[in-house]
């Protein structure tokens, strides 16, 4: 990438020149082999050039020539100057280095700063170099380690940053060590074409180690885990076309700049589930939400939900608003459900006839009226016989309607025993139907 970079410079450059100005020698690249020696690129931004740029190590008289692009000379005295020549159409070109200042050297490694804890703020300081060309491009960057050994570690944020920026710590690396990296890459455009953005939980790796000089503090570490927040809360009655709200919990962990999104969630059961619905979103900062409770809901569950935001740089993590509820872990905490299932608010009655009435294939047996969407369970049994029905009561009144099949009364002149029950509602009613006879 490096020599890509280069030729791309000098090719444009080249461009922005006059046809008549003659060669212009470029020393695009200053860098470093991993002993800390220097390392040089040159190149001629000049359309056809007649030939490679020529080098000279200057001590201060100046050598040799040697041909080439690249000059790695290795072990070289403090205050050698390295000069590359061009020639086209009777012009010669000249660039020089500034003077070399000896082997870079680090003396002090990088430090990680802050507080290495979930949702604490970290920072990485530079370490401290001698030697070198002394204008180097220095990339700083954050590992989060799985163990306090390993080579191969995940970048936090922005994996090269010539200042480094506050993170938090996410919960995505409890249990992890943190490390600082600092690498000098000389004076290089290829240096300012690292930066990506890796997420928290990310397998993109990164080797403590790169082809430039680096340096790597300890292991700092392990990150402990959160501490427990205070579950949100939900308020209202628990009755079908009431609003419901609910209110954020506490977050011991809570990072500089994080907000909490607050949220309902309903379960057909007292126990979370997959079968469990998120009823309004928690991808923005809220700390309460408010929801009207629909009658499809009754018999269900209630509860809120804390998702943690994090802040930028990698802003929201989690976007949820398709129902889906998601897993509970650092970042997601649900709050107890509901002691009691959502009701109907309002008393159902049924009413049972003495005699069913025969309506060719099905028999009437009485009568539900609501004063909005219900459902009952009516049971029906005579003898071993048993069948079990879910009526929905979408308008004021609904016939109780059974198939006739083997209830018609043959010789068995025994009553139907009838069961109605409303869910959301402690109502039932039980009773005795006559069935009519079964034609001969």
């Amino acid at each position: 990438m490096r020599v890509r970079l280069v030729l791309g410079l000098s090719i444009l450059v080249a461009g922005l020149l006059p046809a008549t100005a003659g060669a212009q020698t470029l020393i695009s690249q200053r860098y470093y082999d991993a002993a800390g020696n220097p390392q040089a690129i040159a190149n001629i931004a000049y359309v056809n050039a007649p030939s490679d740029p020529v080098w000279r190590t200057c001590t201060p008289e100046c050598g040799d020539a040697s041909p080439g692009h690249t000059i790695a000379p290795g072990p070289t005295p403090a205050g050698t100057v390295f000069e590359a020549q061009s020639t086209a159409d009777g012009v010669v070109s000249t660039a020089r280095t500034p003077a070399w200042q000896g082997q870079l050297t680090n003396t002090a490694p990088p430090v990680v700063h802050g507080d290495v804890r979930v949702g604490g703020v970290v920072w990485a300081e530079g370490g401290t170099w001698t030697g070198g060309w002394g204008d180097d491009v220095h990339g700083l960057r954050l590992l989060a380690c799985p163990d306090a050994t390993t080579t191969t570690c995940v970048p936090i944020g922005n994996p090269y940053l010539a200042t480094t920026t506050s993170l938090p710590v996410h919960p995505a690396y409890v249990g992890w060590y943190l490390r600082a990296v600092d690498t000098d890459f000389g004076f290089s455009p290829a240096s300012t074409a690292q930066a990506i953005t890796v997420y928290p939980g990310s397998t993109t790796t990164s080797p403590l180690q790169t082809y430039a000089p680096t340096a790597v503090s300890g292991p700092v570490g392990p990150i402990p885990p959160p501490q427990t927040p205070t579950a949100g809360k939900v308020s209202g009655k628990l009755f079908v076309g009431q609003t419901i709200a609910a209110l954020a919990g506490t977050w011991p962990d809570a990072p500089t700049g994080g907000s909490i999104a607050t949220g309902l969630r309903a379960c057909p059961t007292r126990k979370d589930s997959a079968s469990c619905l998120l009823l309004t979103p928690i991808d923005k900062p809220t700390t309460s939400a408010t929801f009207k409770i629909d009658p499809k809901l009754v018999g269900w569950y209630v509860g809120a939900v804390d998702n943690h935001l994090w802040p930028n740089p990698w802003g929201p993590l989690t976007t949820f608003g398709d129902g889906k509820l998601p897993v509970a872990g650092p970042t997601v905490v649900d709050g107890p459900l509901s002691t009691v299932p959502i009701g109907l608010g309002f008393r159902p009655r049924a009413s049972l006839r003495k005699r069913a009435v025969q309506h060719g294939t099905h028999l009437t047996l009485g009568q539900l009226r609501c004063a909005a969407r219900c459902v009952a369970t009516v049971t029906v049994r005579r003898g071993k016989a048993v069948s079990t029905t879910s009526v929905v009561v979408t308008k004021k009144t609904r016939d109780v309607v059974v198939r006739a099949g083997a209830w018609l009364s043959r010789g068995n002149r025994a009553p139907l025993r009838v069961r109605v029950a409303f869910q959301g509602s402690s109502v039932t009613k039980t009773g005795a139907v006559l069935a009519p006879r079964a034609a001969a």
